[in-house]
């Protein structure tokens, strides 16, 4: 199917390439045209012509760091609306790879995760008494922050820290 016959990317035929959807996308200012583009086509519409001449959507997987956010479209001569193209191109993408992967499921469905994850903290706090699993996590937490306690200095900041906790403490309490 040539672009023109598409129902949804032959609106990217009306761009006339002034780059003001580029101007406006914080995603765009941020990565640029060589992480937010193909070969030829970069940015927001970049995705819909992209996927529209090469007649590969996969060929335009760098749609998916558009967020959606829609402040392209009223800075668009033409007021195409590029967030929808780049859904569709999403849309098929998943559909011909026949479904979403783990990460899209877990963060498309963010919400009822965190839904489920605070009906279960009982859960959570327990696994967290056990010895393994609290090493786990600790050492977990260690190499995030990059902090090895057996450094004198990192011990002696911490009683500081819990030093001064105690002051402020003490100075609410003899405020009240």
């Amino acid at each position: 199917m040539t672009m023109r016959d598409d129902p949804v990317f032959h609106e990217a035929l009306y761009c006339i390439r002034c780059s003001a959807c580029m101007n406006v996308c914080a995603n765009f200012q941020i990565v640029g045209g060589h992480a937010f583009g193909g070969e030829c086509y970069t940015g927001g519409i970049g995705g819909a012509w992209t996927a529209g001449t090469t007649g590969d959507v996969k060929n335009a997987r760098f749609a998916d760091l558009c967020t959606g956010c829609s402040r392209c479209i009223p800075n668009c001569p033409v007021q195409i609306n590029i967030p929808g193209l780049n859904t569709e191109i999403k849309s098929r993408i998943i559909k011909e790879e026949g479904g979403a992967n783990f990460q899209k499921q877990f963060f498309g469905n963010f919400s009822k995760m965190a839904k489920l994850a605070s009906t279960l903290p009982g859960l959570a706090n327990k696994a967290s008494e056990f010895s393994l699993s609290r090493k786990m996590m600790e050492k977990r937490l260690l190499d995030l922050i990059q902090i090895d306690l057996s450094q004198n200095l990192v011990k002696r900041h911490l009683k500081k820290l819990i030093k001064n906790i105690e002051i402020i403490m003490l100075q609410i309490q003899i405020q009240k």
